[in-house]
C-alpha cells in the first residue's frame, strides 16, 4: 500500500510539473542583465547595449512572441543578436512540398524580426534547425533574409561604430548534421607528403576555400590539382568550382565521379546544367593519383566550363574531355572546393587556381600542415580564425554562434565575446541534478550562463522557445541584456 501511495504521489507531482511547465514557466520570460567591461574601449565610450536571444522555434507568431519583441524593445537595445534556430524544426525544409510550405514559415520569422527595433541593427546567424537535408532548399531562407535586408552573418563579419569605438559582429553557420552524414576534411600525411583527406560519409561532404574582399577576381580561372581514392567502387570523389558557399549558399558547379563510374561528369548543384560535352571518360584505379584541370570563363553566350582528368604518371591530354556552356550566366565567379561521398579515403593535393592573366589566386600543397581558409560544410567553426584575421586586435569582437561548442575555436582566435544558444538551458532542469540534456559536447556545466576562458567570454542563453516537448521546468525562457562598457 505504501508503494502504491508513493507511485501515486510521484505521478501527481509529474502531472503537476507538466501542467506548470506548459501553462506557466514555458512563457514566463526572465530578463538577465550582464555587464562586460573591456580595456579595448576608451574612457569616453558611452557603452553599447546588446540584447541576445536564441532558439525561437517559431511555428506561428503568437501573443508570446509579440511579448518577447516588446520586452526586447523596452530595454532599448543598440544591437539585437539572435543566434539561430528560428524554425520549429528542421523538417520544415524536408518533403516534396518543402519549397511550397517554407515561404509561409519564413514569413513568420520576418514578421517577428519586423517587430524589433535597434538603431544599429538586428544581426542573426543560422542554427541547426535552419537547415535541411536538401541543402539547396536551405538557400531559400538565406535569399529571403537578404531580400528583407536582414543582417545575416554567414561566415562573415559586420562593423558597428559608436563614439568612435569599433565593434565587429561575426557570425558562423551551424548546420548540425552528424559526422556520418557530412564528414570532415583534414590535413593528413601519406607516403609522399601531406594532402587534404576525407573519410566515409553517408551523405555528400564538402570543403570550400573562403574568399576575401577581392572576390570579383575569382572569375575566368583555371583550377588544377591531384586526387585519388582508396575504394573507387564504393566511394565518389569530385571538384567544386564557381561555388557560392563563401556567401552562404549551397550552390556551385561540380565535376564528380560517383562510386563505380568510369567517368567524371559536370553535375551542377543548385545551378543550371551546362550544355554540350559534360563527361570526362576515365577508369579510376584504387590508390592511384590522377591529375585534373578545370577551366571556367565567361563569354557573351554564357559561362564556359572545360575539364580533363588523366593518370598522374601520363602526359596531359591535348584536348578537353568536357567542354560545355551554361547559357544563363548564373554564376560568373566563385570559390573552389572538394567533394567526397561514400566509403574509403578521398585525397586531394597540389591544388592551384590561376587567372587567364597568369595571376595565382590560390596554391596549396598542404605541406605546412595548415588548412587555413578551407571550411567544410557542417564544420563552420573553421571559419572563425579566417574571419578574425582581418580585424585589428585592438578592436572588440562579438561572435554569434548557435552552439557553444565552438568556444575552443573562438578562444584560440581571441574573440572577445561569444554569444550562443542551442542548449535551451536543458529546457527541463531537476533540483540537484540540473539540466537533463544540453545537446553540446561541452557538457551540462555550460548549459547556461556566463563563462570566462583565456581570451573569450562566453554567454549561453536558455533561449526563447521549446523543442520536442512544449514545456520548461525550472528553466525559464530568457532575454539577455549585455552592456559593453569601458574597463
Amino acid at each position: 500500500m505504501k508503494i502504491f501511495k508513493v507511485i501515486v504521489a510521484l505521478l501527481c507531482i509529474g502531472l503537476l510539473s507538466l501542467i506548470y511547465g506548459y501553462f506557466i514557466e514555458r512563457k514566463n520570460i526572465k530578463i538577465e542583465y550582464v555587464n562586460i567591461r573591456s580595456e579595448k574601449f576608451s574612457e569616453n565610450f558611452s557603452g553599447v547595449r546588446i540584447v541576445h536571444i536564441s532558439d525561437l522555434h517559431l511555428k506561428s507568431l503568437t501573443a508570446y512572441e509579440k511579448d518577447v519583441a516588446a520586452e526586447i524593445n523596452d530595454v532599448h537595445p543598440d544591437i539585437i543578436a539572435i543566434t539561430g534556430d528560428f524554425f520549429r524544426h528542421r523538417n520544415i525544409f524536408e518533403g516534396f512540398n518543402a519549397v511550397e510550405k517554407l515561404p509561409k514559415s519564413i514569413d513568420q520569422v520576418k514578421n517577428f524580426l519586423h517587430l524589433l527595433h535597434a538603431p544599429y541593427g538586428v544581426f542573426i546567424c543560422r542554427g541547426n534547425n535552419d537547415f535541411g537535408d536538401d541543402k539547396e532548399v536551405s538557400n531559400i531562407f538565406l535569399d529571403a533574409m537578404h531580400r528583407d535586408e536582414v543582417n545575416i552573418l554567414v561566415n562573415s563579419s559586420s562593423l558597428v561604430t559608436k563614439d568612435n569605438e569599433r565593434i565587429h559582429l561575426l557570425g558562423i553557420d551551424f548546420p548540425g548534421f552528424s559526422r556520418w552524414e557530412a564528414n570532415e576534411f583534414s590535413n593528413r600525411s601519406y607516403e609522399d607528403g601531406r594532402c587534404m583527406e576525407s573519410w566515409f560519409s553517408f551523405e555528400n561532404s564538402y570543403s570550400h576555400f573562403l574568399l576575401g574582399p577581392d572576390r570579383e577576381k575569382w572569375s575566368d580561372y583555371t583550377y588544377t590539382g591531384s586526387l585519388r581514392q582508396s575504394n573507387p567502387d564504393e566511394g565518389g570523389i569530385g571538384l567544386i568550382f564557381y561555388s557560392q558557399f563563401d556567401l552562404g549558399y549551397d550552390a556551385f558547379y561540380r565535376l564528380r565521379r560517383l562510386a563505380g563510374w568510369s567517368k567524371f561528369v559536370l553535375s551542377p548543384h543548385a545551378a543550371n546544367r551546362p550544355l554540350g560535352e559534360t563527361e570526362c571518360q576515365i577508369d579510376m584505379l584504387a590508390n592511384q593519383w590522377y591529375r585534373f584541370k578545370i577551366r571556367c570563363f565567361s563569354k557573351e553566350d554564357g559561362t564556359h566550363i572545360q575539364a580533363k582528368v588523366w593518370p598522374k604518371e601520363t602526359e596531359e591530354p591535348a584536348q578537353w574531355q568536357a567542354d560545355a556552356v551554361d547559357t544563363t550566366h548564373q554564376f560568373q565567379n566563385g570559390t573552389v572546393g572538394l567533394w567526397s561521398h561514400g566509403k574509403g579515403l578521398h585525397q586531394f593535393d597540389d591544388l592551384c587556381v590561376f587567372t587567364a592573366n597568369g595571376d595565382t589566386l590560390m596554391v596549396d600543397d598542404f605541406e605546412d600542415r595548415d588548412t587555413f581558409g578551407w571550411v567544410d560544410f557542417n564544420f563552420e567553426a573553421e571559419a572563425i580564425p579566417w574571419i578574425r584575421q582581418a580585424i585589428p586586435d585592438s578592436e572588440f569582437t562579438v561572435l554569434l554562434a548557435h552552439t557553444p561548442d565552438v568556444i575552443a575555436w573562438a578562444d584560440s582566435a581571441k574573440i572577445d565575446l561569444q554569444l550562443s544558444g542551442h542548449t535551451h538551458g536543458g529546457q527541463i532542469q531537476l533540483p540537484l541534478l540540473g539540466p537533463l540534456v544540453t545537446g553540446t559536447d561541452l557538457g551540462r556545466k555550460y548549459a547556461q550562463g556566463l563563462f570566462s576562458f583565456d581570451h573569450t567570454t562566453l554567454f549561453v542563453t536558455r533561449g526563447i522557445g521549446t523543442i520536442l516537448l512544449p514545456i520548461r521546468l525550472f528553466c525559464r525562457p530568457e532575454i539577455v541584456v549585455i552592456d559593453l562598457t569601458a574597463k
